[in-house]
């Protein structure tokens, strides 16, 4: 899946999560709050497109397919990498304070630098 596309991050989100009704709501329900959040804080395109990307993406490491580690951030954030999305991947291993579950289970996020700014303070809590 092309994670670029104008459809990509959605239809990625849509395949993987498919069988977690309550999940892919959630998911659908933060990318409509991060275009919301984006418009009213008058984001450029690009950061934009980079906040509502990982919102359609933060939690695919949720899907069986994909869960590898138990951590969903740290999986869904190596399957964005090895599609290409480098800064939607780091943002996606640090959404929800992942760092601090990441301890709790002996894993490093040290391969997913910590973005800042105004995007990576919307992913935080999401």
């Amino acid at each position: 899946m092309d994670l670029d596309s104008p459809g990509g991050c959605p239809a990625a989100a849509e395949a993987w999560l498919a069988d977690m009704a309550r999940r892919l709501a959630h998911v659908r329900g933060v990318a409509a709050l991060a275009e919301d959040l984006a418009a009213r804080a008058r984001l450029d395109g690009e950061a934009t497109g980079v906040l509502v990307r990982t919102a359609w993406l933060h939690d695919v490491g949720y899907a069986k397919g994909l869960a590898r580690t138990g951590l969903h951030p740290l999986d869904g954030a190596e399957w964005v990498r090895a599609r290409g999305g480098g800064a939607a991947a780091c943002l996606v291993a640090h959404h929800s304070l992942a760092r601090l579950q990441a301890a709790e289970h002996g894993l490093d996020l040290a391969g997913y630098p910590r973005e800042e700014g105004v995007v990576a303070d919307r992913m935080r809590h999401a």
